[in-house]
């Protein structure tokens, strides 16, 4: 786990967001490759990808929003901060700026924030969100621009898998996926603080989301060996 990859005039570089991009700019690039191999317009997809990366935010966005069970601390940061209740040390809460309670110890949030919802800069996307949002877009402007639906899809398929393997290792990196307990000796302790803690202790595994969480799965790191050989198969295709 590496949330920060270095440091640019003080603000800190997301591992994350910085593998985001990549992968979006690699999808990009291979699905105008594919497209010109295939007798298409390049600049066609190049557009596709640039606005797949706005309506692929926006989806995973909104998925995280609704789906992650945090949906009521977003409305409570709006309509009432004190039921906002942060499970981090007094340290890290002076950190956040935020307003440290000893009695329970927990961190409240200091002023009310209506647009916490939308700062996807922060953290929170949901890749299966971004997936549905990006594909419905990607299919009307493919109809839009006359490319045939099945050769588009099958390009913009191919082009996924791989923004797909940086995507995944910015997960494994921000820490912000990870796979159900095992016992296995591939397993990985996430550290304290990281959203396996807080997930284990949700679920009465921990008593404590500062307690180190029991092993996982690595289901970013496996994800992205489990596409990249595709990858490797497609390019050596396309290089006869």
């Amino acid at each position: 786990m590496l949330p920060k990859l270095a440091e640019i005039f003080g603000e800190p570089v997301p591992a994350y967001f910085t593998l985001l991009l990549i992968g979006f700019g690699a999808a990009t690039w291979l699905a105008a490759r594919l497209a010109k191999q295939d007798g298409l317009n390049a600049d066609t997809f190049i557009d596709l990808g640039l606005f797949c990366v706005i309506f692929g935010v926006l989806g995973a966005r909104v998925l995280h929003v609704i789906a992650d069970g945090y949906f009521w601390d977003y409305v409570h940061l709006c309509t009432d901060p004190t039921r906002v209740l942060r499970e981090i040390t007094a340290a890290q809460c002076a950190q956040a700026e935020g307003i440290w309670d000893a009695a329970r110890e927990v961190c409240q949030p200091s002023e009310r924030d209506c647009f916490a919802w939308a700062a996807f800069w922060r953290g929170g996307l949901t890749y299966y969100g971004g997936l549905i949002a990006a594909s419905m877009f990607g299919i009307w402007f493919l109809r839009r621009e006359g490319i045939p639906l099945y050769r588009g899809m099958d390009i913009a398929a191919t082009s996924i898998s791989l923004g797909l393997v940086f995507g995944r290792l910015g997960c494994f990196l921000g820490g912000c996926c990870f796979g159900v307990h095992t016992d296995h000796r591939f397993g990985l302790s996430f550290p304290p603080f990281s959203a396996a803690s807080e997930s284990q202790w949700r679920a009465g595994l921990l008593e404590a989301p500062q307690h180190l969480p029991t092993p996982s799965h690595p289901s970013p790191d496996l994800s992205s060996h489990l596409v990249a050989p595709l990858e490797e198969e497609v390019g050596a295709k396309q290089g006869q």
